[in-house]
Formats: C-alpha cells, sequence, structure tokens
C-alpha cells in the first residue's frame, strides 16, 4: 500500500495523471465536490475500503479549522494536497500551499488532528496558528494497527500547544514498537516559529519513528514558557523512547536543526531525547554534504540533551556548531539512565562504521565529527562549564560518551569538558582538541567523582588558550586499574602540549601512573617522567597553520605498542611501521595521527665532462611510503 501512495506522490509531482480512486475537490469555484475540507475528508472515510483518495485544495486560505483526519486502517492511502489554483486544475501551481489556520480564542484542540490513520500524506499545506493545541497532533490510540504519516513540503508554522507546539506524535500503546507510527518530513517541509508551553517547541515525539530527510528542516522554535513550571526541555524536539533518525541537509549554512531554544528551566536546545527506548541517529547521505546542529540554546545541553537510557548516535560528516548553553553543556548534555541498569549513550564518531547502511562517507576525514564554536556562558556573560559536554550528576544509572576521531575546536567555556558526581565514563578516541578557549581556573576538562572515568587515548590536545592557570585536567585521583578504564583518569599513546599549564591537577593524592602511558607532554607534575612518559616538543608539522601531524623529526613516531583499534583523526590506518625511524617501545604513534610516509635523503652530483663538481652539490628530499 505504501509503494502505490509514494508511486502517485512521485507521479503528481511530475505532472502526470494521478491514478486515485476518488479525486476530492475542495473550494468555492466551478468543479469543486466540497466546501470544507472536513466534509471532503468525511467522504473519503465513507467511501469504499482499499482504495488510494487524493483531496485537492485550492484557493489561498481556509481559516477557522479544527480538522480530524480517521480514516479505517482497510481504506487505503490518502493525500491532502494543496496549492490548486481551482477545482478544476489538474496539477498544483509550483511552490504554491493550502493556508490551513486554527481557531481563535484558546483551544486544547490542534488545527488538524490525524488519528489512527494507516497512510497519509499532507503535501504543500502550511498548518498555522494552532492556538493553545497546536498545528498537528499525529496520533494512534491503544490498539495495535501502524500508521505512516509522510509530510512533502508542508510547512507546520506559528503555533501554540502544550507539548509538541507545532507537531505532537504520540503512539499510546507503550506495548507497541515506535514503528507503529511512523512520520517521515520530507521535500522542503519546515517546523518552525512554534512554542511548546512544556516541552518539545518544534516537535513532541513519544514512542514513534521520526526520520527528517531531504531539505526538510526544524528552526526557531521554542520550548519554554512563563507560568509553566517544571522542566520545559527540547527546543526544537522533545523524544521519548522515540527512534529519530535525522539526514537532511536543511538550509544551507545552518542545517536541519537550528536557532532553536528550551527557555527559562529546558535542557535541549535542539533536541531532548529520553527513555531506554529511545535512540537518534545523525548522518549525512549527499557525498560531501554536511549535516548540521546549530545554533540551538538552552540552560543545559545547548545543542542536544539525552538521558534516560537514550543513545545518541552522529557519524561521518556530522557538525555540533554555535550552540550555547547558561549553565553548562554547550554542544552536548547528558545524564545518566535514571535506574540501576540504565546506560545513557552517545557517539560521535567520524567513521561510519557501525552507522544505518545508507550513510556515506566523509569526503574529506579530517573535518568530519566537528564540535565547533559552541559555547557554554552564563547570561552574564562568565564563562561556564563544559562547552563540549557536561555530565549531569545524578544516580542510579550511567552515561557513556565517546568523541571517537572528532575535531574539537574553537569551542569557550569554562571547561571542556565536565562531568559530575555519576557514575559515568567520557572517552576521547584518536581525537583532536586545539585552539579551543578555557576561562576558568581548574581545568579544560573536569572530573571530579569517585565513580567516574575520563579515558583519552590516541589523542592530540594543544595549543588551546587558557585565560587563567588551570591545567590541561583537573580529577579526584581514584584507584584505577589498567586494565579496566571505567573508573578513574587514563591517558595513554597521546600528545598533551600546552607549555605553561600543567598536565593534572588532583585534589588529594597524587594520580597513579599505571594509568598514564605512553604520553608526550609539556609537564608531567607528581607523575614525574619515565620511559613511556617523555617531556619533549611534539614536533608538528606545522603548528601556527593548525596542521598538528607529528612532523619527520617529531619524538612521537613510533613510540608506543600496537593498538590498531585506536582511532585517527583522518580515518587513516593505525599501526603504520617507519622503516627509518627506531621504535622507542613499539610501532604506534602517539596521538590523533598516524604518520604515513618517513623522509628520504638523496644526493645527486653534477658533473662536467665526466668530471665531478663539488661545487654543486644537490640535495633533494623526497618521502617513502611505509613499507
Amino acid at each position: 500500500m505504501r509503494r502505490l501512495s509514494v508511486f502517485l506522490i512521485a507521479a503528481t509531482a511530475c505532472f502526470a495523471t494521478p491514478a486515485f480512486a476518488n479525486i476530492y475537490t475542495v473550494g468555492s469555484g466551478a468543479g469543486c465536490t466540497h466546501a470544507t475540507i472536513q466534509a471532503a475528508i468525511d467522504a473519503a472515510d465513507a467511501a469504499s475500503s482499499n482504495v488510494a483518495d487524493e483531496i485537492r485544495l485550492s484557493g489561498g486560505s481556509f481559516v477557522n479549522q479544527q480538522l480530524t483526519v480517521q480514516i479505517e486502517a482497510a481504506h487505503g492511502a490518502l493525500t491532502l494536497v494543496g496549492g490548486f489554483a481551482t477545482c478544476a486544475s489538474a496539477t498544483p501551481t509550483a511552490g504554491a500551499r493550502a493556508v490551513i489556520s486554527g481557531q481563535s480564542p484558546v483551544t486544547s484542540n490542534p488545527v488538524m488532528r490525524v488519528a489512527d490513520t494507516a497512510d497519509l500524506t499532507l503535501r504543500n499545506l502550511e498548518i498555522r496558528q494552532g492556538n493553545g493545541g497546536g498545528g498537528l497532533a499525529l496520533e494512534t490510540g491503544g490498539g495495535t494497527a501502524t500508521s505512516w504519516i509522510t509530510l512533502i513540503d508542508t510547512f507546520v508554522v506559528n503555533n501554540l500547544g502544550t507539548q509538541g507546539g507545532g507537531v505532537r506524535v504520540a503512539n499510546f500503546n507503550p506495548a507497541t514498537p515506535p514503528d507503529r507510527l511512523r512520520v517521515d518530513l520530507l521535500g522542503t517541509t519546515k517546523v518552525a516559529y512554534n512554542f511548546g508551553q512544556v516541552r518539545g517547541g518544534g516537535m513532541y515525539c513519544l514512542n514513534a519513528r521520526l526520520n527528517v530527510e531531504e531539505n526538510a528542516v526544524i528552526r526557531e522554535n521554542t520550548a519554554g514558557v512563563a507560568g509553566f513550571a517544571g522542566n520545559l526541555d527540547g527546543g526544537g524536539i522533545y523524544a521519548d523512547n522515540c527512534h529519530l533518525s535525522i539526514t537532511s541537509l536543511g538550509d544551507p549554512g545552518t542545517g536541519a536543526l537550528y536557532f532553536n531554544t528550551a527557555a527559562m528551566a529546558g535542557r535541549g536546545g535542539g533536541l531532548y531525547i529520553t527513555g531506554s527506548q529511545a535512540q537518534a541517529d545523525f548522518y549525512p547521505v549527499a557525498s560531501g554534504m554536511s549535516l548540521l546542529v546549530s545554533l540551538n540554546r538552552a540552560r543545559e545541553g545547548g545543542g542536544i540533551a539525552a538521558a534516560g537510557g537514550a543513545q545518541v548516535r552522529m557519524f561521518g560528516e556530522t557538525v555540533l556548531i554555535d550552540n550555547m548553553a547558561d549553565v553548562r553543556g554547550g554542544a552536548l548534555w547528558v545524564a545518566p539512565g535514571g535506574a540501576a541498569g540504565v546506560d545513557t549513550r552517545v557517539l560521535v564518531q567520524s567513521a561510519i562504521v557501525g552507522a544505518p547502511e545508507d550513510a556515506v562517507a566523509c569526503i574529506v576525514p579530517e573535518l568530519c565529527a566537528q564540535i565547533v564554536l559552541n559555547r557554554a556562558e552564563e547570561t552574564s556573560g562568565n564563562p561556564a562549564p563544559g562547552a563540549v559536554l557536561a555530565v549531569a550528576d545524578g544516580s542510579p544509572g550511567t552515561a557513556h560518551v565517546q568523541l571517537r576521531g572528532a575535531r574539537i575546536t574553537a569551542n569557550e567555556g569554562y571547561s571542556l569538558i565536565t562531568q559530575g558526581l555519576a557514575d559515568s565514563q567520557v572517552v576521547l578516541d584518536g581525537s583532536l582538541v586545539a585552539d579551543n578557549l578555557i576561562g576558568g581556573g581548574f581545568g579544560a576538562f573536569s572530573a571530579i567523582g569517585t565513580d567516574n572515568a575520563l579515558v583519552v587515548s590516541a589523542s592530540t590536545i594543544t595549543d588551546n588558550i587558557y585565560t587563567g592557570t588551570g591545567s590541561t585536567i583537573f580529577g579526584t585521583p581514584v584507584t584505577c586499574d589498567p586494565l579496566d578504564d571505567e573508573v578513574g583518569i587514563h591517558l595513554r599513546r597521546s600528545i598533551i602540549w600546552e607549555p605553561g599549564h600543567s598536565l593534572l591537577f588532583t585534589l588529594f593524592d597524587p594520580p597513579q601512573a599505571s594509568c598514564f602511558t605512553h604520553l608526550i607532554a609539556n609537564d608531567f607534575g607528581w607523575l614525574g617522567a619515565a620511559p613511556d612518559r617523555v617531556v619533549a616538543d611534539p614536533a608538528f608539522e606545522n603548528a601556527a597553520a593548525g596542521i598538528y601531524r607529528p612532523g619527520a623529526t617529531s619524538p612521537a613516531l613510533d613510540f608506543a605498542p600496537a593498538h590498531a583499534t585506536d582511532a585517527t583523526l583522518d580515518q587513516g590506518a593505525r599501526v603504520i611501521n617507519l622503516p627509518t625511524t627506531a621504535d622507542r617501545l613499539g610501532p604506534q604513534d602517539l596521538g590523533a595521527y598516524e604518520r604515513t610516509f618517513s623522509p628520504t635523503v638523496t644526493a645527486s652530483v653534477a658533473t662536467s665532462g665526466g668530471t665531478a663538481n663539488p661545487g654543486t652539490l644537490a640535495v633533494t628530499v623526497g618521502e617513502k611510503v611505509r613499507s
């Protein structure tokens, strides 16, 4: 049934004659079958079963609407499409939409409610001015029948609702899986300028599947209105046990999820996601194009907030850029699962290993998985903790965050990453942390709980700007097991080059040296130097130009034992043994890169008439690929 509906939509878009069983036309001129949208919907509902029907809307606008679409599952597909000039028009006018506006004064009903409808497409519509009940409610009840609803080139704008100012998507039977209610946003669909009084400024999603694809956008929505109590979360999207797939390119330069705000006490400016069955995947499906989450703002988690066991995965050329938090977590805020055995997880990964099958790899791997220009800043202008990430206090449950092959640059805050007193682990693997502004007096990374872990593995931390005397890492040392990195601070196979700032500041006892292995740093403090901990300039290729690969003479080359599973920033291979460099303790390079060539020198002597001329010795430097 669904394939038929999609085919018919495509045929209409190409101005072919659609093969609908019934076509209803709504308007006031000649050839109209119905004067109101609701009358046409009711007629379609009463028609014979297992057919695909279309309702065509002509004229500019339909005011004071409170529509209900409730088509039986056996009926077949139904399409509501606007933009027709008259009821006699065979095709819609390019770029035109039918405006469907809500009732006034305040009402608890949405402009359009879609209930237990099997297969519905809304196309070329503008749903607006829902005054209290939101714009569009897409719901399934207590049964088990599935529904699939598609919005194509449809705007849901300037609506006000309690939960889901623009769109509410709700599967009210928790015993059924999220796929029971699937909603796709396609084409140039826009959910914008809506207000969610409590949560979900743009969209509220409960136990359903939401796909944001093609060039659909969720922008400039707000959650949280004065007079409403509680956590006013999810400026763009509030998702409770929902499955989200966001692949849309959105608008040029800003992306698919931008300029949303969780106001007042809110979390998750762009997205708040919670629930042990919740999952959100962000990944591009067009080669050479970035998926952006940008310019969102919240009290905590300016870009994305995850809690309650939710899983967030960001793959490939996905960029968290220019998001802001007023209290903590400029780009990301993560809370533990909330119940014993429940784990909230966030993955930001440059590679597409483990991604959905339609994800595409980056053309320039070093520019994948960027976390850039995010801020944690109080309303007074003072820096706040966790410009990149804040892991909240709380128990029970756990939280895990992995930044794998990530480029973390130009972020600003009191710290970059902060972990509270929760049972949590933060891992940087094959990542670069450079050119960030750290405004606090403690450290760029803060891990203060006795049950949390900070793991920096095969990464490069350098050239960050500190406005105070803070250390790179500020932590509460605990006894750590080098074979178990779930507790304690672990630094391994990395470069930490921050001249003028100590590597580590601890409140109490000295750190356990066995968890700090195979490192080059400007300072080791209480740890002291050792054969696998060397104080030496890492000799980057060109630090002034932001090129932090180890140069040909870098002491980081062939330094550590092989760990082939370590990530690299450029997605290159690990453990490439340089034939011209002696291994210090093994064949692997330190830091976010593995050097792929070594210098070779070739001497040639110019001659004249077969006689050597020592004054014309020419030396050329080439590069030999590693064997």
